[in-house]
């Protein structure tokens, strides 16, 4: 396991005004000279926090231990798996910017936009945001860049073998030529410019990749791209039009450029397909500093793919809409990446989650399974100890690995409900967060009757089911029975299919809805991930979630009283003392106030209303003037900041001013 840095101390900042918070005094406008009077403070409002606050979390993670060695996964995340990719920086100036997609930048994220919207992961290394409307799944802080094979080789290879390769010397006699093999379709070159612009009617069949050495122009109104081959270019690559619309689940449009730029200058269009700019330098007839841009214009555009620059991506358009695709692209990246791979290793995925969770206020325990989860400890570590990170680590390596297909996941989900709310003594966010790879196959019977299924929380003894295909279709209503009852619980589960295989989805998509997973942007209820790196993401995400409520423990009152009042009571556990301020004696209340609840409503953390009394007494007539300025309250929160550092926040607040009439009250009657 990674050893955790020891965190560098965060020194204390000055304290900030937060004017969303509320101070308010309630007392008679008109008292008696020298009667007690009680005088009511109460607080109430909202806190903005940049990050996420810091708190206690229970997550069992419930992984499938089996064969599954059918089935390989990428080693590492590489460009192709992003809806947006920038090898350095990712600029965002437009307005209405939303992906529903993992957004990376190795280097900066940068954005004044109006508006942004990413659905999934937003990592870098840096963050530079101003834009007011900001809503992001999570973020991540990258400690290691993210790669961007180059493939052009393949696909000039390619274009070779097929006579696709258009070059400046093919225009001496003519700046004009028919498309090969489609007479609807023309291609120009401008020299002065180094441009070959490719025109005409109708759909444009690309039945393989095709090469263009000098820049490139796309107008065409629909494509036939079955063998989702690539527009290749040594320059930049230029897509334009308006109200461009798929035909057909084969026009798509995969570009890539060598030494260039992309730029998407489109209006009112949808287009599929990948923009790839590898930011190859070292070419004189093209400009360095612009190679492995992306440039996304124009206006009310939505790009359904992926969108990965050598260098930056520049998003300027209005109304931009990027959308990751439901394949994940898996023939591009499997056809033109040299993907690193290997077979799944359940240790290896626990202690991943396990180094990413080492030193926060986290219990966490393991549950593997396979025929059955009978094998296990149901402990829950605490992870802010050395010593019990240790023994669960421990504990994992010497698990055995099951080699077979026999996949009993109600079983798993069955003793983590059980291990999880068995603990009533502790009201903290409890998770399940559930690794699969295959579907259930097997199921738990109560009895050997083998009649009913077992919900309560004892060894398996009597299991059945076919171990394979599951042709009654009892593994997957067991395990979808214990999701009723995860559902009926204050325990959030979270689906993750490691295995991207058509075959599970549908049923994954069952259990996950039975159990109340939350519906993700693309609809499902379970995570697709395609990595490792990109399972941790995820992790980072749920340590990073928002508590629903929170507790602030650490608010102090302090106040100096006008020289006229003599305080004569306080709340139990608050100092009375008394100062002299500028040769007067005065009272002075201070103290910590008691916890105070804030609810997160997706945005802002919205305090309780929260008062507490202080009881007086007037020793002059007249009018008695409360200064705010004599008051304050100060909030310290402690926070993880978007590049994963802590931080504290110190909001400090007055009362208004406030005047009460002192004199003697007469009863007539």
């Amino acid at each position: 396991m990674t050893e955790t840095a020891t965190p560098l101390v965060t020194p204390t900042p000055e304290p900030t005004i937060q004017p969303d918070i509320s101070l308010l005094r309630n007392t008679l406008e008109k008292v008696e000279f020298g009667s007690p009077t009680n005088m009511s403070l109460s607080q109430e409002g909202e806190i903005y926090i940049p990050g996420h606050i810091k708190n206690q979390k229970e997550i069992i993670l419930v992984i499938e231990n089996s064969l599954a060695s059918n089935t390989i996964y990428n080693e590492v995340s590489t460009a192709m798996d992003y809806g947006l990719f920038a090898k350095n920086n990712i600029y965002c100036s437009g307005e209405g910017i939303t992906v529903y997609a993992s957004v990376n930048a190795n280097d900066t994220f940068s954005s004044d936009a109006d508006t942004v919207y990413v659905s999934d992961v937003l990592s870098a290394k840096k963050f530079l945001v101003t834009t007011p409307n900001m809503d992001v799944d999570w973020y991540i802080n990258n400690l290691e860049p993210v790669e961007m094979p180059r493939f052009y080789e393949k696909l000039i290879s390619e274009a070779e073998l097929n006579s696709l390769v258009f070059e400046p010397s093919d225009f001496l006699v003519s700046n004009t030529m028919e498309f090969p093999g489609q007479p609807d379709f023309s291609v120009r070159y401008n020299s002065s410019t180094n441009t070959f612009e490719i025109v005409g009617s109708g759909t444009f069949n690309i039945d393989s990749s095709m090469y263009f050495k000098g820049n490139l122009v796309i107008s065409v109104h629909s494509t036939n791209n079955a063998n989702k081959s690539f527009l290749l270019a040594d320059g930049s690559i230029e897509i334009q039009g308006t109200s461009l619309t798929p035909e057909s689940e084969n026009d798509i449009l995969n570009l890539y450029s060598i030494h260039g730029s992309i730029i998407i200058n489109t209006h009112n269009s949808e287009i599929k397909g990948v923009m790839y700019a590898s930011g190859v330098t070292g070419n004189p007839l093209y400009d360095n500093s612009k190679s492995g841009d992306v440039i996304i214009a124009g206006s009310d555009n939505t790009l359904i793919g992926s969108v990965a620059a050598g260098k930056d991506i520049l998003i300027r358009g209005a109304n931009t809409t990027i959308k990751y695709p439901e394949d994940a692209l898996i023939y591009e990246r499997t056809e033109y990446y040299d993907d690193v791979t290997t077979t799944f290793d359940f240790k290896r995925i626990v202690k991943l989650f396990i180094s990413k969770y080492a030193g926060s206020d986290t219990k966490l325990g393991v549950i593997q399974y396979s025929d059955s989860a009978n094998e296990n400890s149901f402990v829950l570590y605490d992870l802010s100890n050395i010593d019990e990170i240790i023994q669960l680590v421990n504990e994992v390596d010497n698990m055995d690995n099951n080699y077979t297909t026999k996949n009993n996941l109600g079983d798993g989900l069955r003793r983590a409900y059980h291990t999880l709310n068995n603990r009533s003594e502790s009201d903290v966010p409890k998770y399940i967060v559930n690794v699969n790879l295959t579907a259930p196959n097997r199921w738990t019977s109560e009895s050997s009757s083998y009649i009913g299924y077992k919900t309560d929380n004892e060894s398996a003894d009597y299991i059945s089911g076919d171990g394979t295909l599951d042709i009654d279709e009892k593994g997957l209503d067991y395990a979808k029975v214990i999701g009723n009852m995860i559902s009926s619980s204050d325990i959030t589960p979270v689906f993750i299919d490691y295995s991207n295989a058509s075959s599970i989805s549908s049923k994954l998509e069952d259990i996950s809805v039975s159990a109340g997973a939350k519906a993700l942007p693309d609809g499902k209820h379970y995570y697709t991930i395609p990595s490792n790196e990109d399972f941790v993401s995820l992790a980072i995400g749920i340590l990073q979630s928002q508590p629903a409520n929170v507790i602030l423990d650490n608010v102090f009152y302090e106040e100096i009283y006008p020289v006229e009042v003599v305080v004569t009571k306080v709340p139990s556990g608050m100092e009375l003392t008394q100062d002299i301020y500028d040769g007067d004696i005065r009272y002075t209340v201070s103290g910590k106030l008691g916890d105070i609840m804030l609810t997160y409503d997706g945005i802002k953390f919205i305090m309780t209303p929260y008062s507490f009394d202080v009881f007086v007494r007037y020793v002059s007539f007249g009018k008695i003037e409360y200064l705010g300025s004599d008051s304050k309250i100060t909030y310290t929160i402690n926070y993880i900041d978007t590049n994963g550092d802590e931080q504290i926040m110190m909001l400090e607040k007055s009362f208004e001013d406030m005047e009460v009439n002192v004199g003697w009250i007469v009863d007539l009657q």
